[in-house]
């Protein structure tokens, strides 16, 4: 009879440690059923940068081309072109020429120079998609402007849809008006040269890159005055009014003897910590298309609360018009890494660390974090060894949110 007791007993017990453990799986699963779901992200490595910005002036070396006219001029080299001695740089009308005979030459060179593209060359049927997906890209990108209000480069976006929308015509269709359009516009311009009087070339007599804007500063702002420059006298130098006279000459344009040329700026001491002599930064024109040009600090000059920075240049790119005043973007800081939300990091004993999700495994990663923002971390893409603990790396799969997490945990 003891023995029959003892059985029920161990019976009893052994029934209860099954209900209990029934119980317990029911609950587990209960809880994941109204448990928030898993939330995850393929994640991948982004670069982040900061960045200044300052208005400032061009300084180089420029000499100003004179002609005995000041009538209409006809420039025989883009903007910005290197020219050989004795190569001429432009045909300029006499005194007795109006002024509407200048623009509209510039207007009709600016039309010329768009149906060209269009019509001069061979098109073919095979460059059709081609033309056609540039231009709807670029008609995005004229959307995106419109859009944010960065107007910088929008004209030169415009030209490229009309050059794009041009090759289609002439593509598809044998009796395209543009062609026909192109010789009128020919004639044109010159009849209306010819509307100019009297007449005078003007052929280059030293070497180097033309510019066609005059501002009156070229004997003031020089690369000797850039070198040597103080904020005071800095200061000075704005004030100073631009040259009117060129020996009762009129002024057609400048020559620039080299490629080199300043960027210089007056700036706070907290916008000069940013920076340090001898390093070269990428520079964002703002106010000339938004054209990216490195920049070296040759030097800083403190004075009171400002700090004139002065930059050094050695390129010319196409479209650049070196305009004296310029505004600038400059890039002070890059660093790439995995974004990771605090809301998804973890920590033990010190350590951060996140959960990824590996096929139905949740696996457990840790983080190197190269930079905190308000509500996220930078880390560093896949550092570290096995030993050490296995890292995030790019492709993971990050598991933003989810309740009950541990390494090795399998998801249903």
């Amino acid at each position: 009879m003891r023995d029959t007791g003892t059985r029920n007993i161990a019976q009893r017990i052994a029934m209860g440690v099954i209900c209990l453990v029934v119980v317990f799986y029911t609950v587990y699963h209960m809880i994941g059923l109204f448990s928030p779901p898993l939330t995850t992200i393929v994640v991948g490595s982004t670069t982040e940068t900061s960045s200044v910005s300052f208005d400032g002036y061009i300084f180089r070396d420029e000499a100003v081309v004179t002609a005995s006219y000041s009538g209409a001029v006809e420039y025989a080299v883009p903007n910005g072109t290197r020219v050989a001695i004795g190569k001429p740089l432009a045909t300029v009308y006499s005194e007795g020429s109006h002024l509407s005979v200048k623009y509209r030459l510039e207007y009709l060179d600016d039309r010329i120079a768009l149906l060209e593209q269009s019509v001069n060359g061979s098109h073919s049927y095979g460059e059709l998609e081609t033309v056609r997906e540039d231009v709807a890209a670029t008609h995005t990108d004229i959307a995106a402007m419109l859009a944010s209000g960065q107007l910088q480069s929008l004209s030169v976006q415009v030209s490229d849809m009309l050059v794009g929308l041009g090759q289609e015509s002439v593509i598809t269709d044998k009796e395209s008006p543009l062609p026909a359009t192109l010789n009128a516009l020919y004639e044109e311009r010159n009849g209306t040269a010819a509307a100019g009087g009297s007449s005078a070339e003007i052929l280059n007599k030293t070497p180097g890159y033309f510019y066609t804007s005059v501002d009156g500063y070229e004997s003031l702002f020089t690369a000797e005055a850039a070198q040597s420059l103080t904020p005071e006298a800095y200061e000075e130098l704005l004030a100073q009014k631009p040259e009117t006279e060129y020996g009762g000459k009129a002024p057609i344009g400048k020559l620039a003897p080299t490629s080199d040329w300043y960027f210089v700026c007056a700036v706070s001491r907290l916008s000069a910590s940013y920076f340090e002599e001898g390093q070269t930064y990428d520079t964002e024109f703002t106010s000339s298309n938004g054209l990216h040009m490195p920049l070296t600090l040759e030097r800083m000059q403190e004075d009171g609360s400002d700090v004139l920075l002065i930059f050094s240049g050695d390129r010319t790119p196409e479209g650049f018009d070196f305009a004296r005043s310029q505004s600038v973007r400059i890039l002070t800081e890059s660093q790439s890494g995995i974004h990771v939300p605090k809301s998804a990091t973890h920590k033990r004993r010190g350590i951060l660390y996140v959960y990824i999700l590996r096929g139905s495994v949740v696996q457990e990663r840790r983080i190197e974090v190269v930079y905190e923002g308000e509500d996220y971390y930078l880390v560093q893409d896949g550092v570290g060894s096995e030993e050490n603990g296995l890292y995030l790396k790019s492709n993971d799969q990050l598991i933003l949110s989810g309740t009950n997490l541990f390494d090795g945990r399998i998801m249903e």
